[in-house]
């Protein structure tokens, strides 16, 4: 299988990420960062549920973006979860992870290219762009900055999951 993945990857042709391997790293880490807070999330309301987690992740993953998750996320966080956190401490998680998800959605739903090899461009098509179709270099400090914001909010999402019970 592995074999034929390799053969398959051979194929592509070779796009202007290939050029940028740091980059190319750095997106897929912010992508997979993401990944983990919303699953941890998802987890958490399954937890102070008591709810078993299978089926609390179908019904949110049901939902068509990860900012629809997130709002009921927080309609169970001012109706219930309040009792079990400060509902600032979840809140402020819940609109730290707003504000990741939306740089997250910058480089997730972008047109990567290069004109002249030296200088990765993009264009943000995500939906809550404010500046869909313009053009603008991606310097490495900028991915980096992300992927360690992120990463910082997928540690809160799991020190508070660990304060919670788990039956």
């Amino acid at each position: 299988m592995a074999k034929d993945h390799l053969s398959y990857l051979k194929t592509l042709p070779e796009s202007h990420l290939s050029n940028f391997p740091d980059h190319a790293r750095l997106i897929g880490l912010i992508l997979n960062e993401w990944n983990l807070v919303e699953h941890t999330l998802i987890n958490l309301l399954a937890a102070v549920l008591h709810a078993e987690r299978a089926p609390v992740q179908r019904m949110l993953k049901v939902m068509r973006t990860s900012r629809a998750r997130l709002d009921a996320i927080e309609a169970a966080n001012q109706g219930y979860l309040h009792f079990l956190f400060a509902p600032e401490e979840l809140q402020d998680i819940l609109d730290e992870s707003r504000a990741c998800l939306t740089r997250r959605n910058r480089y997730a739903h972008a047109h990567y290219y290069s004109r002249d090899g030296k200088r990765l461009l993009m264009v943000d098509v995500s939906e809550e762009s404010d500046s869909e179709g313009i053009e603008r270099v991606i310097p490495i400090n900028e991915l980096t900055s992300t992927h360690q914001s992120i990463r910082k909010l997928a540690q809160k999402v799991w020190d508070l999951t660990s304060e919670v019970e788990y039956d």
